[in-house]
């Protein structure tokens, strides 16, 4: 069995598959080609063609005439929408992981998910005393009275906690559009949240 690889369909032939019906432009590559062509695509690669031959290229590899090399540009490009990303994932769950607040007196816990500052939004536009839930530093949950003043200094806790978060996602996106500016991949592999 012989194989072949057409440039212009960018697809591989035998001659016992395809019997006759090789395109006249395909061209004879050894048994041992084809494998490493496959096992190339198999891991991810795509096949390109170099004057009618195949020549696999990755995600971060690019051909110049028949040389294919490794591009960190390439990467830098892919791997840079993910690293924010990630940081605004990160950024958002730190956001909605709750916060504590002194308000009543001691320390309590508030949950912040989106629902969570509607409510506490409109609690404080409400400005009266108003029930907010919250939990004590036993785990008890329940929904305590705050008066305008707690309800406010509440948000003033939150807002603080929000901005905290908001700020060093902030900073986080600086080191990374600077480290892709750099060049530097490994740099902006090590950013973490």
């Amino acid at each position: 069995m012989k194989w072949f690889f057409d440039g212009q369909t960018r697809g591989f032939y035998n001659t016992i598959i395809h019997g006759e019906n090789i395109p006249p432009t395909a061209s004879e590559i050894s048994a041992e080609d084809y494998q490493l062509m496959q096992n190339a695509q198999q891991n991810g690669k795509q096949i390109k063609s170099v004057d009618g031959l195949p020549v696999a290229v990755g995600e971060y590899e690019e051909l110049s005439g028949s040389t294919v090399s490794y591009s960190a540009a390439l990467e830098l490009a892919v791997q840079l929408p993910i690293v924010i990303k990630n940081i605004n994932t990160a950024c958002k769950a730190s956001i909605e992981s709750g916060f504590t607040s002194s308000s009543l007196g001691s320390e309590h816990s508030y949950e912040s998910e989106l629902e969570d500052q509607i409510n506490l939004s409109g609690n404080i536009q409400r400005a009266k005393a108003v029930p907010q839930k919250c939990t004590d530093s036993e785990g008890v949950v329940e929904y305590r009275v705050h008066t305008s003043t707690q309800i406010h200094d509440v948000g003033e806790d939150f807002a603080v906690h929000k901005l905290t978060q908001l700020i060093k996602a902030k900073g986080l996106k600086d080191q990374a559009n600077a480290a892709a500016a750099a060049n530097d991949l490994t740099a902006l592999q090590a950013i973490e949240w």
